[in-house]
């Protein structure tokens, strides 16, 4: 089930490896990174000086099963060299606060998206 959805654009090559397995899913939910709308793609591969979209997808499950208000999630990008990133929100949010986009190696970065709706937002 997809509530939140959000676009990454990329340009230049980018390989994208499996962002979750089914172990490592949280039972309430999480927020992942997918080649394609309907969140079912984690992994793709960007040829170089090419561009695409990505989609940050909120799937649900357990206690936000029935829908959410927010969420607070980041994107790690171990190696930004070469690349451009863009983030673009969802077009129904009350209050967007921050860069969802880590290209920092500092452990200490503080890179991060708060985001939150007016309305609880129903898995489609």
């Amino acid at each position: 089930m997809r509530i939140l959805r959000s676009f990454m654009t990329l340009i230049c090559g980018l390989r994208l490896v499996a962002i979750t397995s089914a172990a490592a899913q949280p039972s309430d939910g999480y927020v992942g990174v997918y080649s394609d709308a309907a969140g079912t793609l984690p992994c793709t591969m960007v040829p170089p000086y090419t561009g695409t979209t990505l989609y940050v997808i909120a799937k649900t499950a357990g206690s936000s099963e029935s829908g959410i208000t927010g969420a607070e999630f980041r994107i790690e990008v171990t190696n930004p060299n070469g690349w451009f990133f863009s983030y673009t929100a969802p077009a129904a949010p009350n209050v967007v606060l921050g860069n969802p986009l880590d290209t920092s190696s500092d452990s200490t970065d503080a890179s991060g998206l708060n985001i939150n709706f007016q309305n609880c937002q129903q898995p489609q």
